[in-house]
């Protein structure tokens, strides 16, 4: 009985996190500097993130335009390509002790990483490891369907948003959201795969959020396409 409130209480604050609500949001667009220190202070915390970007369709710049990060508490950060990343901030991307999740992170994300920032990022996990050693059965593996199978959250992904202009110095309500899930999706499927399936050395939220530290870091910095450690 103890165990089943247990782990109904982690599916509570995992519920929670899992999608973008406008009327009681965790989200901030960073307007500035000072943002940047709780991002570190949280990232320092938790050791753990999901991150994502976006940047303007064929035919616009190649620079990224918007960076999304979230944390096990559910805030998400928007930064916008119109605010200079702190130097401290750089560096956390770089240190592989803080693990960045994600999906297609080691693919063109990184790539436009180096180019923009001339940094290599450290500390990548491509959550899709994840994925299919605990749900194999599982064939499609992107975010929209993740996000329906894992959660039973159906995503907008229309390509209007999705090729709208991120460049904006300030989004739409339907990019803010869009833009949100994207991270907060990841982060929800991380902390699901481990109440579900390491539910038993789960004690609480914290336990919740050092175990999935753990599952990531076999996975750092290994593209999805290679063969993933056992």
């Amino acid at each position: 009985m103890y165990q089943d409130r247990k782990i109904n209480k982690l599916y509570e604050q995992i519920e929670a996190i899992k999608t973008y609500d406008s009327s009681d949001s965790l989200t901030v667009q960073v307007t500035n500097q000072k943002t940047f220190k709780d991002i570190l202070n949280l990232a320092k915390k938790y050791k753990i993130l999901t991150i994502d970007a976006e940047w303007v369709q064929p035919g616009g710049s190649v620079d990224i335009a918007l960076l999304q990060i979230s944390f096990p508490n559910g805030q998400c950060f928007l930064i916008n390509r119109h605010q200079k990343l702190t130097n401290e901030f750089l560096a956390m991307l770089k240190n592989s002790d803080i693990l960045k999740i994600g999906i297609g992170i080691l693919d063109e994300d990184i790539r436009r990483f180096k180019s923009q920032w001339k940094i290599q990022p450290k500390g990548l996990v491509d959550i899709r490891h994840l994925v299919v050693k605990f749900y194999p059965d599982l064939k499609k593996l992107g975010m929209k369907s993740l996000a329906l199978n894992i959660l039973d959250v159906t995503l907008d992904k229309h390509w209007h948003v999705q090729a709208s202009n991120w460049e904006v110095e300030k989004l739409n309500q339907r990019q803010i959201k869009y833009a949100a899930n994207d991270v907060l999706t990841v982060m929800a499927i991380l902390l699901k795969i481990v109440a579900e399936k390491r539910c038993s050395c789960v004690q609480d939220f914290q336990d919740l959020s050092r175990i999935a530290y753990d599952l990531c870091s076999q996975y750092t910095d290994v593209p999805y396409k290679d063969k993933a450690p056992k």
